[in-house]
């Protein structure tokens, strides 16, 4: 119209610019905005400070700064212009008789309905690479939190001491430490108390080389057993079962014959399927034997995602250089309840001890995961960002179809169509732009779990199920964006529609 009036090629290109770059200020002004909102909800989605099996420290600063805000603003009025350009262009490249001929379906050409499709197939197929990149990783989270751990870690309260510089030896630690947990077990609500060394996926275990009574180790095979100093009631208060033989205790000094528990992954190594009670082993450098007295299930006291390795545990009361730092205890309420009053009885029992650190053993395990569950998070949140643009883009798309096709809808009906047979037809278009953004996507999906395991190591990369995740979630996502286009136009008035033209 503004054409066939006279209007210049520059009056019409201000005037879609204009228009075009209006909303691309709005929406960058928004998405400033929930740039700081999304980021600040993104770092309380975990602490800032989550301390990881090695004693490091991850910190986050999701804030964005100068550069983003740059690059992105850029991003916003370089799409505002070429996207105005466009319509602009497509004025001019119509003779303007035409167009006002064409009446509702003025523009609304083969080309450019392609093109519109293709702008939302490439989104389908985006999002596909995001859904299914989120459910690998929110898949390997769950399996990782629902491994076999060997131990029970709800309900166990883990305390470190530091006994570096308190003054006193080892040997007074240890029977300072059998008086300590007597009064700990005292508390109200505490099941069982008892030292360790190291406590399950702590890191920083020792390790030797042992001999076994009976087993000739070839050379290139042998490996360091991971050594860990427990206390009587340990296995109990960690959820760690026994299965052969018994438990340390007390009384086991050091003028008592040494005893060993192992873990099955040892036993089963070094002696096959006999029994491992009875037997002996001896450190390397060492001359003096230990007795093996019992054989616990395998525990994960280094990486979830590693099988537990061969671990010998040695009693803390027998043996004076093995002095353990940890305290656990396992309680019928919740750990926290009861760290102010471990705190009074360390303070009161142990003087110049100082405590390094409480935390739950939940906790502990939950921080060593901290990779895991970010990235997880994060692939969450873009997925679902994915999925909200497809959504919006394919709604857009199928409204302006249905708007651009009233006519066509109303001759439809006219000639006998139902109103159930416009909705599938919307549907249906729906449907087929979906697919073609699947069978786009999912081979990129593939590929892209290559990258996925130069991120993350031992994903599962070989199950169909997070591109089978991807694939209904954006199928679903399809029929709910189409429900309203589809709606409205199983409402067209045959009559009403024909008097348009």
């Amino acid at each position: 119209m503004r054409v066939a009036l006279g209007a210049g090629r520059l009056r019409v290109l201000r005037q879609v610019l204009t228009e075009s770059l209006l909303l691309s200020v709005i929406a960058g002004v928004l998405g400033v905005g929930l740039a700081y909102v999304g980021a600040d909800a993104l770092v309380r989605m975990w602490p800032i400070d989550v301390r990881m099996t090695h004693g490091q420290s991850l910190q986050i600063h999701a804030t964005p700064d100068l550069d983003v805000l740059l690059f992105t603003a850029g991003v916003a009025l370089l799409t505002g212009v070429l996207f105005g350009i466009a319509p602009a262009w497509a004025a001019f490249a119509s003779a303007p008789l035409s167009s006002l001929r064409q009446g509702a379906g003025a523009g609304d050409t083969k080309s450019r309905r392609l093109f519109g499709q293709s702008l939302i197939v490439a989104q389908v197929a985006l999002s596909v690479v995001l859904l299914s990149a989120a459910a690998l990783f929110v898949g390997h989270l769950y399996n990782l939190r629902n491994v076999d751990l060997g131990f029970r870690r709800d309900g166990v309260l883990i305390v470190t001491l530091d006994p570096s510089h308190s003054g006193y030896e080892r040997v007074q630690l240890s029977g300072m430490y059998r008086g300590l947990l007597e009064q700990l077990a005292a508390i109200p609500g505490v099941r069982s108390v008892a030292l360790g060394a190291v406590t399950p996926i702590e890191g920083g275990a020792a390790s030797r080389f042992v001999r076994v009574e009976g087993f000739q180790e070839d050379t290139e095979q042998r490996r360091r057993v991971m050594l860990n100093w427990v206390g009587p009631k340990y296995f109990e208060t960690l959820g760690t079962t026994l299965i052969a033989g018994r438990d340390f205790q007390f009384f086991e000094d050091e003028r008592r014959p040494r005893v060993a528990i192992v873990n099955r992954a040892m036993a089963r190594y070094y002696f096959g399927d006999g029994s491992p009670l009875g037997k002996h082993v001896t450190f390397e450098g060492q001359d003096r034997p230990y007795e093996i007295v019992g054989m616990a299930v395998d525990a994960k006291y280094s990486d979830l995602h590693e099988p537990a390795p061969r671990t010998i545990y040695l009693n803390a009361f027998q043996d004076a250089r093995g002095v353990s730092q940890q305290v656990a205890l396992r309680t019928t309420v919740p750990p926290a309840a009861v760290a102010g009053d471990v705190r009074r009885f360390v303070r009161d029992t142990l003087k110049t001890v100082a405590v390094a650190k409480v935390r739950t053993l939940a906790d502990q395990v939950d921080a060593s995961l901290a990779p895991e569950r970010i990235i997880a998070a994060l692939a969450e949140f873009f997925g679902g960002v994915g999925a909200l643009l497809v959504a919006i883009g394919l709604y857009g798309l199928l409204a302006y179809s249905v708007a651009r096709r009233v006519n066509e809808i109303g001759v439809r009906m006219a000639l006998g169509a139902t109103r159930t047979d416009v909705a599938v037809m919307v549907l249906k278009s729906a449907f087929a732009v979906v697919c073609v953004g699947l069978i786009v996507g999912a081979p990129v999906a593939l590929w892209s779990r290559r990258f996925a395991s130069s991120v993350m190591e031992h994903l599962p990369l070989a199950s169909p199920w997070p591109i089978a995740f991807a694939a209904a979630a954006m199928i679903a996502i399809a029929l709910v964006a189409a429900y309203v286009p589809a709606r409205r136009a199983a409402t067209v008035d045959p009559m009403q529609a024909l008097r348009q033209e």
